[in-house]
């Protein structure tokens, strides 16, 4: 639910598909209170045709689309499908995910509580919206730090109950980041100097306070597996613990070379090295 009750020209919103007809597709606007809008024929692709249709949209489908036009006083929505990139679709389902978690916050602390949806966001919800540009991003903060909710909040019982939410909803999992190594020794020590080296690894992890698992994945590749709930900075762990097996093995006579760090899940695109 946003302060707004229509959305800007431009904006790329998430819709749900209700009925098509021959002038075009009849949508619900799912962040704007389900308000109907409008995608004509020829803004849905430049060769779609009414009898294939279906190639592109189906009912109840829920899709990204973008403003072409608003008549406040009609209420009519007129959108667009033919030119969203990727990257915009990607955006825009993402930003609706974040607002339907918030919302769905502030629904179960209007029934707690007993206190009016409208209510809990004019006197909370907005004001976090205009300030930190999304709400989510102000929870995920007041998750780290729940001072920060004082300024906006006044109510003890509605604070305390926005406090137990996000420390449910926003507690971090562990996330598992991964790198390959190259550890090779062709001198005398061999396979000793190997496991000698790779020792040197998990005592710098320990120093560090990180867990880690290494695994032989094929001679003369190694699997370094960490765990953590700050996958931010595991990159950097990762890259120390490669830093003191290298040491170790260069004097034994052989090479560790860092082939790869990539993290998993919704870490998969955001941790990668080199």
């Amino acid at each position: 639910m946003y302060k707004q009750i229509y959305p800007q020209v431009e904006d790329v919103v998430m819709v749900k598909v209700n009925k098509i007809e021959d002038i075009g597709v009849y949508v619900s606007l799912l962040e704007y209170n389900d308000i109907e809008g409008i995608i004509l024929l020829k803004n849905i692709s430049r060769s779609v045709r009414l009898r294939n249709i279906g190639k592109f949209i189906r009912v109840d489908q829920q899709m990204p689309m973008e403003v072409l036009s608003v008549d406040e006083e009609k209420g009519y929505i007129y959108l667009n499908l033919k030119f969203l990139s990727l990257e915009e679709k990607t955006k825009c389902a993402e930003k609706y995910m974040r607002s339907k978690k918030v919302h769905e916050i502030f629904k179960r602390i209007s029934v707690v509580t007993d206190t009016p949806l409208v209510e809990l966001y004019e006197k909370t919800g907005w004001p976090l919206y205009r300030v930190y540009s999304h709400c989510y991003n102000a929870f995920q903060l007041i998750f780290e730090d729940n001072n920060l909710l004082d300024k906006y909040c006044k109510d003890n019982l509605i604070k305390d109950e926005i406090i137990k939410i996000i420390n449910q909803k926003f507690v971090t999992k562990s996330i598992t980041i991964t790198m390959l190594l190259n550890v090779t020794c062709y001198s005398y020590s061999g396979i000793l100097g190997i496991q000698k080296s790779l020792r040197k690894g998990y005592e710098k992890a320990g120093e560090m306070g990180v867990n880690i698992k290494i695994c032989l994945v094929a001679t003369p590749l190694y699997e370094v597996s960490l765990e953590t709930k700050e996958p931010s900075k595991s990159v950097e762990w990762l890259k120390q613990i490669s830093e003191a097996i290298s040491a170790e093995i260069i004097k034994e006579g052989g090479e560790c070379i860092i082939k790869k760090i990539y993290g998993c899940g919704e870490w998969s695109n955001k941790i990668r090295y080199p």
